[in-house]
């Protein structure tokens, strides 16, 4: 009994630390694809946090995460293309000195060279950010909003942000792999980055249903209008796709 458990355990670990598997999974949360340069326009880019190392050392305390500075990278960016103000959002997690709010805005203005108008800093969780942001940019007059934040967490913070009255233009990053429709040799070699991309997508998919539960989603019909709005996105990339192969 405890080998086959030992054994099972091994098998499962194995899987979860493929890209193939990693990849598979991802595909159960839908996603919109990067942001055009002629996207809708909007008042403002939202940040949301994606974790701290509370144990920095080297930076004299406390650091972003690599999710963090991924989301705050992309913001950078994105201000400069289009010259929007931002709003970052995080509260104080675990025994950290700073929220992760005050540390992007650290980062954006002294490594990216970029101000920061808005800071939420008492969130501890997506519903906590769209909701606390409402109070922060509505009496700024801010509706519409650039949402940053990784393609596995957009259905979820677009939902939440929606919910809390703002009209949201997407701007998922951090994407995996790119859509294939068969696996080569290499896409079954564990490695660390795929354990991760594993784990990020189950505790998205249980975070969905626990917002559902707990009615911090949306009506059924905004739901469904986003999940159209991406299968239809797939499609047309995969249309396109066909079309480049043909010529």
């Amino acid at each position: 009994m405890l080998i086959d458990c030992a054994i099972s355990g091994v098998a499962a670990l194995y899987l979860a630390s493929t890209p193939a598997i990693a990849s598979r999974l991802g595909k159960l949360i839908p996603s919109p694809p990067p942001l055009p340069k002629d996207a809708p326009p909007a008042q403002a880019i939202v940040v949301i946090g994606g974790g701290l190392r509370p144990y920095a050392p080297e930076f004299g305390g406390c650091a972003l995460s690599p999710l963090s500075l991924e989301r705050i990278r992309y913001a950078a960016m994105l201000h400069r293309r289009s010259g929007l103000p931002i709003a970052v959002s995080g509260g104080r997690v675990a025994a950290a000195p700073a929220s992760e709010a005050d540390l992007m805005a650290s980062a954006l203005t002294e490594e990216f060279g970029v101000n920061v108008i808005w800071r939420e800093t008492a969130s501890l969780d997506t519903a906590g950010n769209a909701r606390l942001c409402r109070a922060l940019l509505h009496a700024a007059g801010i509706v519409r909003i650039v949402l940053v934040t990784h393609d596995w967490h957009m259905r979820r913070a677009a939902a939440a942000f929606g919910q809390a009255g703002f009209s949201v233009v997407p701007a998922a990053m951090g994407f995996y792999l790119p859509p294939r429709a068969a696996f080569g040799r290499c896409d079954w070699k564990p490695n660390a980055t795929a354990l991760q991309r594993t784990g990020l997508v189950l505790y998205e998919l249980a975070a969905w249903w626990w917002y559902r539960w707990r009615g911090y989603l949306p009506d059924q019909v905004w739901l469904f209008r986003y999940f159209q709005t991406c299968q239809e996105n797939r499609l047309r990339r995969r249309l396109n796709r066909r079309g480049a192969r043909r010529k």
